[in-house]
């Protein structure tokens, strides 16, 4: 089992005061104590220069800190891969050009072999969406995703 952590969830963790914070943390701890690999990837950088921009410098480098204090393994992935794998999503219709940032966290994952896509955005990221994913990819050789809340995704697999 391996779990893409989406920048919703690093956001959370970095802040006390976000509404997620304590579910980010209890959630990411027990995947942590069973063991489970947990990711993140390039798009993650996309968004780390929208951050720099309207909450500064600071605000940027505490989500970065997240990352090592949780475990959190920050997996390359080469960009030109995931534009295509998510250009495909966006053919096949998953999701609208409004969500493309999305499509590119759903590519990451699933070219990281990645089980698992961890989420507060439940409206991008849920079952319907990820049967939409793991259909396409089957057909490229990827594996399916299962994605949802961070809570949702450790009650699913038993792990809290």
């Amino acid at each position: 089992m391996k779990v893409y952590i989406d920048t919703s969830v690093i956001v959370s963790l970095a802040d006390p005061f976000d509404v997620f914070h304590d579910q980010s943390i209890t959630s990411i701890n027990n995947l942590i104590k069973h063991g489970i690999e947990c990711n993140i990837s390039s798009p993650l950088v996309i968004e780390l220069g929208k951050i720099v921009k309207v909450k500064g410098t600071k605000r940027c480098l505490d989500i970065t800190r997240s990352l090592e204090e949780f475990k959190i393994n920050f997996k390359n992935t080469d960009m030109k891969e995931v534009w295509k794998l998510s250009q495909t999503y966006l053919d096949e219709r998953v999701l609208t050009v409004r969500h493309r940032l999305d499509l590119l966290h759903y590519a990451a994952a699933s070219l990281l072999n990645s089980t698992h896509l961890a989420s507060w955005n439940s409206r991008q990221f849920n079952d319907k969406i990820a049967v939409k994913v793991s259909r396409i990819n089957s057909k490229h050789g990827l594996l399916s995703l299962i994605a949802g809340k961070p809570d949702y995704i450790v009650k699913r697999e038993n792990l809290g």
